[in-house]
């Protein structure tokens, strides 16, 4: 069977998206560099339209301003080189997602990310199932299952899950297809349950109440995909639980997260990291620490800043939230070009992945690819292929 080359270059874009967890971050920075050196020789190629280059100026923008950051706190070194290498990931998702997008249409893009996803999914689960739970090996902490801990797993289903609903050659009809979402999201449930990962069943279930309410009103994707309500949504959450005590103090909310919390202490510590995390902002707001900065471990001697947001601000400050929010903006601001039932499965996992960042580090190498697919979702597909009925 031949493999069209477009195929391949997108195949190898998928292999940047999940570093190999039981190697050292070098060895897995010399992989991803290795392939986005092909992936840079193939863009250079072939002609690029200027047009694509200013569309994604956002990303751009933002890997330059994490580089920068990163630089003025700990000059030439590794962790310069990792911000290089994991911004350059981004802006090849971004490009090359637009650039096959353009040729071949998105349908085609979403059927190869489906079959990955697929396999990536079947992988982690077989390794669940045949080890009880207990997966082989770990990174210290987490168990690990073959592509990464129980967090990695539970974000593949969810882009899965999102990615089925996408998906036009699997099921087709459209009836068959919702019905088959609702027994994977049961399954994807019971498997985030069975390995104990809250976060992944929230993150599922604010993808099922998405979809099902879509299903139901077309007015509530006229405004998640508002690029006004998903920042606000994505900054308010975190602003509830961080910058208020308006959950902590709720009965109801105390109780989940007490209920839930693998320590005896309250979301299993985490008020400890956000206070090292705000106060750690405080001092050095405007470019932050650079990436994968460890200054809560390093006060805690454990933990990191267990917040998307917080995150983002630690090691990029103000400057590189902000650029980081124009992407977020910049995607959403699409989704009101483009069908719907094109473009909400997509929005659907990234609001799932932004509630999840609320007690996690989530936003990266999936976070920002359903970004460029909701951005990609504007362009037109071949008649017929998504024009569906939902």
């Amino acid at each position: 069977m031949k493999i069209k080359i477009t195929t391949f270059i997108y195949i190898l874009v998928c292999f940047l998206l999940t570093p190999i967890p039981y190697i050292s971050q070098t060895a897995n920075n010399i992989f991803s560099l290795t392939l986005e050196i092909l992936l840079v020789i193939w863009l250079l190629s072939r002609p690029v339209k200027k047009q694509v280059i200013y569309e994604n100026a956002s990303i751009i923008l933002f890997m330059v301003v994490s580089v920068i950051c990163t630089y003025i706190n700990v000059k030439t070194g590794t962790r310069t080189i990792n911000a290089i290498v994991t911004g350059l990931k981004y802006v090849l998702i971004f490009i090359i997602t637009e650039q096959i997008s353009n040729k071949t249409k998105y349908q085609y893009v979403a059927n190869i990310l489906f079959t990955y996803f697929s396999l990536l999914a079947i992988i982690g689960d077989l390794c669940v199932f045949f080890t009880g739970g207990k997966g082989i090996g770990s990174n210290g902490i987490l168990n690990l299952y073959l592509l990464g801990s129980k967090f990695t797993l539970s974000y593949i289903h969810m882009f899965f899950l999102s990615l089925f609903l996408n998906q036009n050659y699997f099921i087709k009809d459209v009836k068959i297809k919702k019905r088959f979402f609702w027994i994977l999201l049961l399954y994807t449930l019971a498997l985030t349950r069975f390995i104990s990962c809250v976060t992944g069943t929230i993150g599922c279930l604010v993808i099922g109440i998405i979809v099902f309410f879509i299903g139901k009103r077309d007015k509530v994707c006229v405004f998640l995909s508002k690029p006004i309500v998903f920042v606000f949504i994505f900054i308010g959450s975190t602003f509830l639980l961080v910058g208020t005590n308006v959950l902590l103090s709720n009965k109801f909310f105390y109780n989940i997260f007490q209920t839930y919390s693998h320590t005896t202490k309250l979301l299993s510590g985490r008020l400890d990291m956000y206070y090292v995390a705000i106060n750690a902002i405080n001092r050095q707001p405007i470019f932050g620490y650079g990436i994968n900065s460890t200054i809560v471990e390093d006060v805690l001697t454990w933990g990191n800043a267990q917040n998307g947001l917080l995150k983002m601000l630690l090691d990029y400050g103000i400057i590189g939230t902000v650029f980081f929010l124009a992407v977020c903006f910049h995607s959403f601001s699409s989704s009101n070009k483009s069908d719907y039932r094109t473009s909400y499965p997509i929005m659907a996992f990234i609001y799932g992945m932004a509630i999840c960042s609320m007690v996690e580090i989530n936003l990266s190498a999936y976070f920002f690819l359903g970004l460029s697919l909701l951005w990609n979702s504007k362009i037109k597909t071949d008649k017929g292929l998504t024009q569906y009925e939902y």
